[in-house]
């Protein structure tokens, strides 16, 4: 009659139990998703993978070529926003 509950799925579970709960495996499966996440080369950020934007690390405007080695992936605002983040001194050429 209550074929809903279900022991090996229950929230509550034992402090000896040898299985773990739903809640640490969802825990565990976003920990491991945020070490692997790459982030934004200007703020730091995480970078969903389909949110982001390339970027010049050396400007077109200042001599930067498009060559791989020129390349960072950034969040959009970042990349938008990058000269008033230098000019604020938040964002660092030198520290490249």
């Amino acid at each position: 009659q209550y074929q809903y509950l279900n022991e090996r799925e229950s929230e509550v579970e034992d402090k000896n139990s040898k299985r773990f709960t739903k809640d640490q495996k969802v825990l565990l499966g976003i920990k491991e998703e945020l070490k692997h996440m790459p982030k934004c080369k200007i703020c730091g950020g995480h970078l969903h993978p389909l949110s982001k934007s390339y970027d010049h690390i050396i400007d077109k405007k200042f001599g930067g070529s498009s060559n791989d080695f020129n390349a960072q992936s950034t969040h959009h605002y970042c990349n938008n926003s990058k000269d008033k983040l230098i000019a604020l001194g938040i964002y660092n050429l030198e520290s490249l």
